[in-house]
């Protein structure tokens, strides 16, 4: 094979590749909802009133904050961006996990699914992460059992 064509070979070998572990991966939902963009109306059908609501537009998109107790869901531009979850009401992962994982339930139910990561470890002694992509899923763990989860999209 001549050099230009081995380097095509080689390019094309690595794009396939990548797509192929890119959809093994699974991806963050809360409640089945992922990068859907929804309106403030389809959020407020989906998870219900919430206690408090911001609507803020900046240089880089609209930044639609609602909250539920101490539970605070960030969307910018219609799509779920973060959130921050410290009660039950919540689950991720329901599209991957039978009932998601809750507040509550054991990190067992993380490290016993099905879920790939990239890359996942504990930050310290009671902080738990995975990361898929840039995506970095949070777990507070307390004697075992998941008190908080939050996202971090590292920039």
């Amino acid at each position: 094979m001549k050099l230009t064509n081995m380097k095509t070979f080689s390019y094309c070998l690595t794009v396939i590749l990548l797509c192929l572990s890119c959809h093994a991966v699974k991806a963050q939902d809360l409640e089945g909802i992922d990068s859907t963009k929804l309106t403030k109306e389809q959020v407020i059908a989906k998870f219900g009133q919430p206690d408090e609501y911001t609507d803020t537009v900046y240089e880089d998109g609209r930044y639609e904050t609602y909250i539920y107790g101490n539970d605070r869901l960030l969307f910018i531009d219609g799509s779920l961006f973060e959130f921050y979850i410290s009660s039950k009401n919540f689950a991720v992962f329901t599209k991957d996990i039978d009932g998601g994982i809750r507040v509550g339930d054991s990190l067992e139910k993380v490290l016993n699914s099905d879920l790939k990561p990239h890359y996942s470890a504990w930050h310290d002694d009671n902080t738990y992460y995975q990361y898929f992509f840039d995506l970095r899923i949070n777990y507070r763990i307390k004697d075992g059992i998941i008190m908080e989860i939050w996202t971090f999209f590292p920039v």
